[in-house]
């Protein structure tokens, strides 16, 4: 179990390793067993000393430790370096740790700390020298008197440090065991550099300026990557500042955006290190002679136009100078050897459901666009009325920094929420930064420039892929690229799209790409400036969406539905993109396979009446119907059947039901008998003619038997269970018996979903018994299920249940948050279920003495729940 973390005021330990990079690339297996030794004084050091191990190898060989006093770390600090320094290190290795200790408000993030007091150590540690421990002066007044005899404090006078506005008193420890005397501190005013300072505020990228900063504890070249306008070079600049004070000879800043030919690279660098004009005809034997010797940061920004040349020159002075590091950015990788890659994201995108304007404040593209936009409009802020608008410019522009910035410049003469309309014609209206580089002027400018460097087959493949829409596959690619792209040189394609940062890639699932929106929108006005193409394109889009749909539709009642169901869902805007385009060419037949994907991709997740109008629009064509493939029609019928019952329409399930039974048994398909019979003993048992639902069950359950349909059999029984259950001449015992059968079953078969069914039917039976305690805790297992398959209506039904048991347990406070949420979630599924809910919940709020004004106000904060968080927060109540 992990450790409750120290919150309030505690006090921070930072260390790491004087000099490990070269020791990692001189001695590596005596590193390894050197850190192994390391860690090993460090836990027997802390877990003496009441301190918490934050992270171990955080920042390459680094420590983060927290303690509920300023003396505790300073006395964990005093062993640790006292232990390393009498320890005797394996293979000649001389390990030295420099530490910090700092003491301030904790700010907590999960089994991690943030903020302000979090940087200001690591900034002060920084400073220092290997044996070194440096105490804030916030932690000497904290600590007063407590320190142990033998321990004394040296000022070393008041720094500023890194970012930091007031300067900070510094105090050295002065104890026996540990060395006392060392260079002044290496704070980064006295390094030489040509960075300029800042116009604006750096926003976000916390994590990657700790994991790119990380990675120059190994490696020397790291090349930052990622689409135009993704802040590439600013948060290079920033990463430079936090390494300003491992390398006392210099951060230089070399720009290429504006070089033409590979030529200019050398001159750039000789300009940037201000070498001598005889230097410019030695090219980069010069630079290299100058800097051989010495510590040096070189940021080579904006190489994407010279990628040859810049890794020619790269590797000349990485063998040439071995203490020097380079730091590049570029729209794809330089391809220099020892070059390690970091693609570099959008900024984190706010929910729609934020919790509150603070939690909202924080998340990174709101911060950042709130920010701009208060350079432009100083009076603007974010308020609960333009909260919503803001969250979604953040969203349409993907987090990019770039559109950001554009986009807050139009807050001076737009209200946030006509910037939000008004960004579906994006082009035009993420324009006009004055001083900026040309291409940043633009969004359509910057999207251009990332153009010019794709060949013409990379250009045909970018343009149809726009077909796309949400993102696609390789198999769905392969599918819809036609002519001039050859099949097997698309997966080529692909990657140097990806390389190019054009194109996203995520291997997780099934491995998926996407467009950032702006730069697919870009593509598709390319596509559409010829016709021909865009036609053939979208054609086929349209064909291989609909066959994707039907291939993972025929999975649907077996095992294999809840992969097939979450391939459908993240294809949902490809899908009914494609039925868009079909229902332009009265493609009866596409229209029928896609409606059909689309419907019962709706109807599994919970949204009955998202799903009716595709499958109706297709049924109401009529006569045409009988043109189609008779088990495509019979699916859409039981679909639509299926819809029907969800949303307690009867009198509309049972033809379409008996009509789809009747060409199942003509076609012979089992499966289609099973679907068919189940659906209209649905309707016979919401008739209450319980004999006639047994009859349909039983028959069902006899073919799924005989065909082996082990979903099938599991939801009948629990079916049959449910009938028992409602009859009032039904058997209890029997219910519970088909509920445990059916349970068996999805179990062994792992079907979750018929899991979570059939345990919200066993705690309605429990609580019909009177076994409340058993019922509640049924809903909550069965809402744990719900909530991993991101099922809207066994979500809400299933708190419903559980708020309803609650509520006759007469635990009124804790029932109104599960039926809050469950009456929020089916009013956004549209529900018939939501009124009684609401009903419930309003009689539970009676209960409590709310007035009318607070029933409204939590009904308010129940909609801003995100669905995965909808059974945490219930359980909280408690």
């Amino acid at each position: 179990m992990e450790s409750r973390l120290p919150t309030g005021t505690v006090t921070f330990l930072m260390t790491d390793i004087e000099g490990s990079t070269r020791l990692w690339e001189e001695k590596p297996r005596g590193m390894a067993a050197a850190m192994r030794r390391h860690d090993e004084l460090a836990n027997q050091v802390v877990s003496t000393t009441s301190g918490i191990i934050i992270k171990s190898r955080g920042e390459g060989d680094s420590l983060f430790v927290v303690f509920p006093t300023g003396s505790q770390a300073i006395q964990a600090a005093l062993s640790l370096l006292r232990a390393m320094e009498s320890e005797p290190w394996p293979d000649g290795i001389k390990l030295k740790a420099r530490a910090s200790v700092h003491s301030g408000e904790a700010l907590t993030a999960g089994q991690d700390y943030y903020g302000p007091t979090v940087n200001k150590c690591a900034r002060l540690r920084s400073v220092g020298h290997g044996g070194q421990i440096l105490i804030s002066g916030a932690t000497k007044a904290l600590v007063g008197s407590e320190l142990p005899d033998d321990l004394g404090l040296r000022f070393l006078g008041s720094y500023r440090l890194k970012d930091i506005e007031q300067p900070e008193e510094i105090w050295q420890t002065l104890a026996p065991g540990t060395p006392t005397d060392f260079p002044p501190l290496r704070t980064w005013a006295d390094i030489p550099t040509n960075l300029a300072s800042d116009l604006t505020t750096f926003v976000g990228r916390a994590a990657e300026i700790i994991e790119i900063t990380s990675l120059f504890d190994r490696h020397r070249l790291v090349t930052l990557t990622g689409t135009g306008g993704g802040g590439k070079s600013r948060l290079a600049v920033e990463i430079a500042r936090n390494l300003m004070p491992r390398f006392p000879d210099g951060v230089w800043l070399i720009e290429l955006a504006d070089l033409s030919d590979g030529d200019q690279v050398a001159r750039a660098i000789q300009s940037s290190l201000k070498l001598p004009p005889a230097c410019v005809a030695q090219g980069m034997s010069s630079v290299v002679l100058a800097i051989k010797d010495l510590s040096v940061l070189l940021i080579l920004d904006n190489c994407e136009h010279l990628l040859e040349p810049v890794a020619e020159a790269a590797v000349a002075l990485l063998r040439g100078a071995p203490e020097a590091r380079i730091l590049a950015t570029s729209r794809e990788p330089i391809g220099a050897k020892g070059e390690v890659v970091c693609r570099v994201p959008s900024l984190a995108l706010p929910s729609k459901k934020f919790a509150n304007l603070d939690a909202l404040a924080g998340n990174e593209s709101v911060a950042l666009f709130v920010d701009r936009a208060r350079s432009h409009a100083a009076n603007f802020s974010l308020t609960q009325e333009n909260a919503d608008a803001v969250v979604d410019i953040c969203r349409m522009v993907d987090g990019i920094p770039l559109a950001l910035e554009l986009a807050a410049a139009r807050i001076r003469v737009l209200r946030p929420d006509e910037l939000a309309r008004r960004l579906e014609d994006r082009f035009r209206i993420l324009t006009g930064t004055k001083g900026a580089l040309p291409r940043h002027q633009t969004l359509r400018a910057t999207i251009e420039w990332s153009c010019r460097m794709v060949t013409d087959l990379e250009r045909e493949a970018f343009e149809q892929l726009s077909v796309f829409v949400g993102g696609w596959t390789l198999e769905l690619a392969e599918r819809t690229c036609g002519d001039p792209i050859d099949e097997f040189d698309l997966l080529d394609l692909l990657t140097a799209l990806v390389d190019k940062s054009l194109v996203n890639f995520d291997a997780g699932d099934e491995g998926r790409y996407t467009y950032f929106e702006s730069i697919r929108q870009f593509a598709r006005e390319q596509l559409a400036n010829r016709p021909d193409a865009e036609t053939a394109a979208l054609s086929r889009h349209a064909a291989a969406m609909a066959r994707y749909g039907m291939d993972r539709v025929l999975k649907f009642r077996t095992t294999a539905e809840p992969e097939a169901l979450q391939q459908l869902v993240r294809n949902l805007p490809n899908l009914e993109a494609a039925l868009g385009w079909a229902k332009k060419q009265d493609d009866l037949s596409l229209m029928a396979q896609l409606a059909l994907a689309i419907g019962s991709s709706h109807q599994r997740r919970g949204y009955p009446r998202d799903g009716v109008g595709p499958i109706e629009e297709v049924l109401s064509t009529g006569s045409r119907c009988m043109d189609l493939d008779p088990q495509v029609y019979a699916r859409l019928l039981c679909e639509r059947a299926s819809l029907a019952l969800d949303l307690l329409e009867n009198e509309v399930a049972e033809p379409l039901a008996t009509q789809a039974r009747e060409i199942a048994r003509t076609l012979e398909i089992t499966e289609l008998k099973i679907w068919a019979d189940n659906l209209l003993g649905q309707v016979s048992m919401a008739n209450q003619d319980f004999e006639k639902t047994r009859d349909h069950y039983n028959e069902a359950l006899r073919l799924s038997e005989e065909s082996q349909n082990w979903v099938e059999m599991a939801r009948l029984r629990n079916n049959l269970g449910i009938v028992e259950r409602r009859d009032p001449q039904g058997d209890k015992e029997l219910a519970a018996l088909h509920y445990r059968a059916a349970l068996e079953i999805q179990r062994t078969q792992m079907h979750s979903r018929g899991e979570a069914e059939t345990l919200n039917s066993l705690g309605v039976l429990e609580q019909s018994r009177g076994h409340l305690a058993e019922a509640a805790a049924l809903y909550i297992e069965a809402g744990q299920i719900e909530i991993l398959l991101e099922h809207v209506f066994g979500v809400a039904k299933t708190l419903s249940n559980y708020g309803e048991v609650l509520a006759e347990l007469g635990e009124n406070q804790k029932a109104v948050q599960p039926l809050g949420i469950a009456e929020q979630l089916f009013g956004q599924i549209r529900s018939p279920y939501r009124e009684y809910t609401a009903s419930t919940l309003a009689q539970a709020a009676a209960l409590l003495g709310w007035s009318g004004t607070q029933l409204e106000e939590f009904r308010a904060r129940c909609g801003r729940v995100e669905l995965k968080d909808a059974v945490t927060s219930s359980l909280q109540a408690e």
